[in-house]
């Protein structure tokens, strides 16, 4: 019995704390064509904006060195940051539930009678799965089909960049950190196809964003790569409430 407990909780809080996502809908954002790579920055943050809400059904693949595994669940998003997910285990048996807002983390496992609050603010390590996650706070935007930042505003292009490539990089400066955001970006139609993190010059992680044809207005699979995991995420879209902008 113990050995199942064990194994439970493995899958549990790996998939709670590698948290990412991606979907495919029928409803998307407008096209919308950049002039330029500056342009283009305008652009992205205006689609993380625009993004109010989405529930989507979810298909979780981890892979670590400890072993891979593979989930179904729920995720539900709200413009206040509000996130609130459902795990479920082979049979559709519910594994756990989670709440985050911008500053915790709340996972509970009803079987289990466990109930776990996690500060994003705090180094998180799962030492059974020997991962350490530096910068836990980045994670919830992970889940959304847009820039994971949740704070676009506050970041500046960097004079480093070639306008004439495909790839911008952003940069900020948070509690004596420096952040960098390399973002690989299609001009027509605009489109964010890949991210990549650092702080203080250290990948913390790479994030993909797939799209099943050039014209998908929302993407349909993520792969997001924290060097000592992987997580692989399929969305299917139930409801999607995307705000009109012009930039």
């Amino acid at each position: 019995m113990m050995n199942i407990k064990s194994s439970l909780n493995k899958v549990t809080f790996t998939l709670l704390i590698l948290l990412l996502a991606g979907c495919a809908g029928t409803k998307g954002f407008d096209t919308y064509e950049a002039q330029g790579l500056k342009h283009a920055w305008e652009g992205i943050k205006e689609q993380r904006t625009a993004l109010k809400s989405f529930h989507a059904n979810v298909e979780f693949n981890v892979d670590t060195e400890r072993g891979s595994f593979r989930l179904k669940g729920k995720i539900t998003y709200n413009a206040e940051n509000n996130y609130h997910i459902v795990l479920n285990g082979p049979l559709g048996i519910r594994l756990a539930e989670v709440e985050i807002n911008s500053s915790d983390m709340i996972v509970e496992v009803p079987s289990m009678s466990i109930m776990r609050e996690i500060n994003l603010h705090e180094k998180l390590e799962i030492p059974e799965l020997d991962i350490t996650i530096q910068n836990p706070k980045q994670l919830p935007g992970l889940l959304l089909p847009v820039l994971s930042i949740n704070n676009p505003n506050s970041w500046e292009v960097s004079s480093s960049h070639n306008d004439n490539d495909s790839e911008l990089i952003v940069v900020t400066n948070a509690d004596g950190n420096k952040l960098e955001l390399k973002m690989n970006i299609a001009l027509s139609p605009l489109k964010l196809k890949s991210e990549t993190f650092y702080q203080n010059g250290e990948q913390m992680y790479h994030r993909d964003i797939i799209f099943s044809t050039s014209q998908s207005g929302l993407a349909d699979m993520l792969h997001l790569d924290f060097n000592q995991f992987t997580i692989d995420i399929k969305y299917n879209y139930r409801t999607v409430d995307i705000v009109k902008t012009e930039v």
